[in-house]
């Protein structure tokens, strides 16, 4: 008797455990405050960020607007909500949202041929015109294009040129997969201005801002007046100067800047469905078309550029944005009348940005599901829309398993060489998970997955989704990421990294080793008292050293330049990218030299008389050119430096 009486009272204690650790906070200021003041105290302090700006709103209010750290460092001006910074491609929602206003009124149609709104046009691919809907949910098959995105001064060039003059090739097919695309959604906000007869910047801020009483928040380059003084500096990391003001050309897809108190105001609208303070900006059904997923992938979905995704079993709706120097994130979570809304004004050290590690921190602390299951469970993805059940069945990490290449990039220029450095690399394990090497968590470690439905897995911490798909004959085809934007496409083997690590080092020292070898042998025979090189052969000395200097000069100018803007985007506009062009040129004029000297080797080698060591000594850098010049000509280093 006493044994079941201790039975059930124990019992009882291990439910009454079990109901407090379950339960959870609720987000008060009480509760927020303290929470994020430490994460954000902590990452500032180790990531060397200037400063942040905190927004969260519940139960219809804000319960957090908050500034931390310097808006700029040498004034010791702090951040408040007042302060502006630049959401970058949270822009993008903003310009759907115009869109649907307007499909609203009935100006505009999501699935019409958009040539008929502008004074140029977009020509056809595959048989298929672009639509608004294309535009943005990233369908319309563009290649990417870098050149003049932005630039650091002046005022930004006419939206309509840029719409003109910067209209990339349509490459992919439409509507197939998501290709990430700065320049579609810029477009859908030239037709907004083209439909209209009102600049893009002035439509938003009359029909937008105004009525959601975002007093501070601004498409216009350079900022009003009145809203430059409120503007935060941004910084590579707080210990350095600071940056230029970037000026976006593609305004609609990325030129935003705004307040925390400004985004607060918009968070309660998409929870207001629309609507906020009496005051709405789109119909309750035009809403629900503006956020219903056009593209699901791994359980996310995209709608009409906003993102659905559902990290620990929540769902939220929002964007993320980046530029050279700021750095946010925005999420609303509809079922729980939850928003926040998180910007850095510098990118900082170590590779993780502040929105990483606090966002999910809030949303597993407030929301997370205890022992989910997986979101939209046993949906395959290799048949959009069609439902299977949960799998028990022998895994597919075998035949997932190789090299994907990000389908945002050009096959026309050298940006084809993001499919090489952008590239996820899936390799299987004994335990029927999966690591894939280019996916990585806040703290930048790679992630193993474990197949929680057909060709879909699911990270062994349980926050993010992947999937596969599949061709008609079967053959795994895509990766496709819990960032729903982009596709990773299966890489053949000339597109591999494998191969490029292979290639690329060996014939680079080949070409080094070609160019210190006539010194390194002239100072051995002046050691050895030997008598100075024989004049024949000289001109073929000559073209080697040559050819292997313009290498290492055309591949060292281009990655030095590359490393040094790849954090500064405005530093591939015209008239900042002279360095860039001329290496490019000069890969032309190596790989001419390459073929040339391919030539004269054959010759000499052909004419006999030549020993086994000069053979060698003269096949090695006649192959490592050729290597070099087929690493260009693939990679498209070998394409018009101009356009990209």
């Amino acid at each position: 008797m006493h044994a079941l009486t201790r039975s059930v009272l124990s019992l009882f204690v291990a439910q009454s455990l079990a109901m407090v650790c379950l339960a959870r906070p609720a987000p008060t200021a009480a509760d927020l405050e303290p929470f994020v003041d430490a994460i954000v105290a902590n990452e500032l302090a180790q990531r060397d960020v200037a400063g942040a700006v905190v927004v969260v709103v519940a139960g219809g209010a804000p319960v957090l607007l908050k500034g931390y750290g310097y808006a700029d460092v040498a004034k010791r001006t702090p951040v408040d909500e007042r302060t502006l910074f630049r959401p970058a491609s949270i822009s993008k929602l903003f310009t759907s949202l115009a869109v649907m206003q307007l499909v609203e009124e009935g100006k505009l149609e999501l699935d019409a041929d958009v040539n008929r709104h502008l004074d140029f046009e977009v020509p056809p691919a595959f048989g298929k015109p672009v639509t608004l809907r294309q535009l943005l949910t990233h369908r319309a098959g563009f290649e990417e294009r870098l050149r003049d995105l932005g630039h650091a001064q002046g005022p930004p060039m006419p939206l309509a040129e840029f719409a003109r003059s910067h209209l990339p090739r349509r490459t992919l097919v439409p509507e197939r997969w998501p290709a990430y695309s700065n320049y579609g959604v810029a477009l859908a906000g030239y037709i907004v201005q083209r439909s209209t007869g009102i600049p893009f910047e002035r439509y938003v801020a009359e029909r937008i801002f105004a009525p959601l009483g975002m007093e501070r928040a601004s498409f216009e380059q350079p900022l009003p007046k009145d809203l430059a003084p409120l503007m935060s500096a941004g910084y590579q990391v707080a210990s350095r100067k600071p940056g230029p003001f970037e000026v976006i050309n593609d305004a609609p897809a990325g030129a935003l800047t705004a307040s925390g108190d400004a985004m607060a105001r918009f968070l309660l609208m998409l929870l207001g469905r629309g609507e906020l303070a009496g005051q709405r900006v789109l119909s309750a059904e035009s809403f629900a078309a503006w956020i219903a997923p056009q593209v699901e992938v791994a359980g996310n979905g995209l709608g009409l550029t906003i993102y659905e995704a559902h990290p620990h079993g929540v769902r939220t709706i929002g964007h993320g944005g980046d530029l050279s120097y700021f750095h946010s994130e925005l999420h609303a979570l509809p079922e729980h009348g939850f928003g926040v809304f998180v910007s850095q004004n510098s990118l900082g050290n170590g590779g993780r940005l502040l929105r990483a590690v606090l966002v999910p921190a809030l949303i597993k602390r407030y929301f997370a599901e205890q022992g989910r299951e997986p979101s939209r469970q046993g949906r395959d993805s290799s048949q959009p829309g069609r439902e299977k059940a949960r799998t028990r069945e022998p895994g597919h990490a075998a035949e997932v398993a190789g090299a994907y290449m990000t389908n945002r990039r050009s096959d026309a220029s050298w940006l084809r060489l993001q499919g090489l450095l952008d590239q996820a690399v899936v390799t299987p394990s004994e335990d029927d998970t999966i690591q894939v090497r280019g996916i990585v968590d806040a703290a930048g470690n790679s992630l193993r997955w474990r197949e929680v439905a057909p060709y879909r897995f699911r990270s062994l911490d349980g926050e993010r989704e992947i999937a596969f798909s599949r061709d008609e004959s079967g053959r795994v085809i895509t990766l496709e990421p819990a960032f729903p934007g982009i596709t990773y496409e299966r890489a053949g083997f000339a597109d591999s990294q494998t191969l490029a690590l292979a290639v690329f080092p060996a014939a680079a020292l080949a070409v080094v080793g070609s160019l210190l070898a006539p010194l390194t042998g002239a100072i051995t025979r002046r050691a050895l008292g030997a008598p100075p090189a024989p004049p024949r052969g000289r001109g073929m000395r000559v073209l080697t050293l040559a050819t292997a200097a313009i290498w290492i000069a055309a591949l060292g100018g281009f990655a030095a330049f590359a490393l040094e803007a790849a954090t500064s985007f405005w530093r591939f506009s015209r008239g900042e990218d002279g360095a860039l062009v001329a290496a490019l040129y000069a890969c032309w004029l190596a790989a001419a030299l390459s073929i040339a000297c391919a030539f004269a080797t054959a010759r000499e080698l052909r004419g006999g008389g030549v020993s086994q060591l000069r053979r060698l000594a003269r096949l090695l850098p006649a192959l490592a050119f050729l290597a070099l010049t087929w690493f260009a000509w693939h990679w498209r280093l070998l394409s018009d430096p101009t356009r990209y």
